[in-house]
């Protein structure tokens, strides 16, 4: 039998993908796409702290591979391997996959640098991980990393 979402029943463990009860708050769902682990999980841990649901992943392929809700922002970097993040987070964006692209990337020629800020904001890595969760924040106009389920 399929749980009523209008009762006052709570589940144990974890709840389903894509089902939440009305009232319920849930962590904002980022997705960090980078090749380098290190930074990769030091953003994971620095959105997590922050309150963020974080998925990382380390290749374009594996990005593309997720079958996951799709996610609030993306985070990519611009020389992901053999891949291209700009394409990426394209591909991504065209499908509903993310709602905003931000690059996080040491790149430094401006035409590369043009076609990314022309998806999503782009952020050299020399600022640091708290340019990151700014820009973040910002986009959801508050440094609240929850929402509240209304419907």
């Amino acid at each position: 039998m399929a749980p009523d979402p209008d009762s006052d029943a709570r589940f144990q463990g974890e709840m389903p993908s894509g089902f939440f009860l009305k009232g319920e708050r849930i962590a904002r769902r980022v997705l960090v796409v980078e090749d380098q682990p290190e930074i990769a999980r030091a953003l994971a841990r620095y959105l997590s702290m922050a309150g963020y649901q974080v998925v990382t992943t380390s290749s374009t392929r594996e990005a593309q591979s997720l079958r996951e809700a799709p996610f609030d922002v993306g985070i990519f970097d611009v020389e992901i391997g053999q891949g291209d993040g700009i394409e990426l987070a394209e591909r991504l964006l065209e499908k509903g996959r993310v709602e905003c692209a931000v690059f996080f990337s040491a790149v430094s020629d401006l035409q590369t640098i043009g076609r990314a800020a022309s998806l999503g904001t782009f952020i050299d890595k020399a600022r640091g991980l708290a340019k990151v969760l700014d820009v973040v924040a910002a986009r959801f106009d508050e440094h609240d990393p929850v929402t509240e389920i209304t419907d």
